[in-house]
């Protein structure tokens, strides 16, 4: 899910500061107190904080931005470009959505949504990819989302209200989004 925040663990949290980058505050669960907090922008590895969530996908806490995937080096402490997606996305696209859900990573760009398929055993086992263009959903800038209904159905807002992505393969063997 997008979101202005996420754990990394239960003591270490990545919060959203819309015009000023990813901070990484570090807690202290048994007293209550901030022990530490570092802020993380163009500074330190972020190409742009244009469109900047944060997302926890498969355990590992990943950014995403208008320019690209990134995660955080705790070796070198910075952000670096996130590859772990390329087996899975391998189109350099710029996702303003992801979200682990079941067993599938669903993403979305502003021209096509790409489902990556696991096993329960966490085996890749391959992505479908649904483009679109702007003429059949025009999005809000930086609003850009989707609702994960289930496996086979996906609700996207848009300007003119919603659309939803059927995976399912009909009787032409298209998929389809409809408005």
């Amino acid at each position: 899910m997008d979101e202005n925040f996420v754990f990394e663990s239960p003591d270490v949290l990545w919060v959203r500061n819309i015009n000023n980058g990813m901070f990484r505050v570090e807690i202290d669960t048994l007293n209550y107190k901030v022990m530490d907090k570092r802020l993380y922008n163009q500074d330190n590895g972020f190409t742009s904080l244009n469109g900047l969530y944060v997302h926890k996908i498969r355990d590992k806490v990943c950014f995403s931005t208008l320019t690209g995937l990134f995660e955080y080096d705790p070796v070198n402490d910075k952000i670096i470009p996130y590859t772990d997606f390329d087996i899975f996305f391998p189109d350099d696209h710029a996702y303003t959505f992801i979200e682990e859900i079941n067993n599938n990573i669903y993403a979305l760009s502003l021209n096509i949504v790409q489902v990556a398929g696991f096993t329960n055993n966490g085996y890749y086992t391959g992505t479908n990819f649904f483009p679109f263009n702007n003429i059949q959903i025009d999005f809000i800038k930086y609003y850009e989302t989707m609702t994960v209904v289930n496996d086979t159905l996906t609700i996207i807002p848009n300007e003119h209200g919603f659309a939803l992505l059927n995976t399912t393969i009909s009787n032409d063997n298209l998929i389809r989004i409809y408005l």
